[in-house]
C-alpha cells in the first residue's frame, strides 16, 4: 500500500520517527510524507535545503508555500500536488493539518480532479473549546 502523508508538523525531525516506526511494522507499505519546505513560527523559522530523502524506508519530500507559518492560510502550488500525486500515484492520503487549514482543501480537490477513488483521512488536534461557524452547518 501507499501512502501520502502530507503535513507540516514533519518539519520536525522527532515528528518523523512516527512513520518510520510505522514502516518497521508493515515493511510492505510505502509511506511518503510531504512537509512545506520553509516554516515560520514565534520561536525558529525552519528551512529545508535538502533533496528528497529516504530515511528508514519512508521517503520525505518538501515543497514550496506561501504564507509559511500560517496554519490556515499556508498553501502549496497546485501544479505541486498535482505532480506529487501523480508521481506517487497513493492508495491513502492523509493530511494533518489545522481544522481550518486551505491547504485540506487544496488536497481534496486535486484527489477529486484526479479522480482517484482512494480514501483521503484527515487529522487534526484540537485542545480547545471550538465554536463551529456557518461553514460547518
Amino acid at each position: 500500500m501507499k501512502i501520502l502523508v502530507v503535513g507540516h508538523a514533519y518539519l520536525a525531525r522527532i515528528n518523523r520517527k512516527k512513520w518510520e516506526a510505522y514502516v518497521c511494522v508493515f515493511p510492505e507499505d510505502q509511506v511518503v510524507v510531504v512537509t512545506p519546505s520553509f516554516w515560520s513560527d514565534a520561536l525558529f523559522d525552519v528551512v529545508l535545503t535538502d533533496a528528497p530523502q529516504v530515511v528508514q524506508g519512508v521517503t520525505y519530500t518538501h515543497l514550496g508555500v506561501k504564507h509559511a507559518g500560517n496554519e490556515l492560510l499556508y498553501r502549496y502550488a497546485w501544479s505541486d500536488i498535482w505532480r506529487v500525486m501523480n508521481e506517487t500515484s497513493p492508495d491513502v492520503l492523509l493530511v494533518e493539518q489545522g481544522l481550518s487549514a486551505f491547504s485540506y482543501f487544496q488536497w481534496i480537490c486535486v484527489a477529486l480532479l484526479q479522480r482517484r477513488s482512494m480514501p483521503r483521512l484527515f487529522f487534526t488536534w484540537i485542545n480547545w473549546r471550538h465554536s463551529w461557524g456557518w461553514k460547518f452547518k
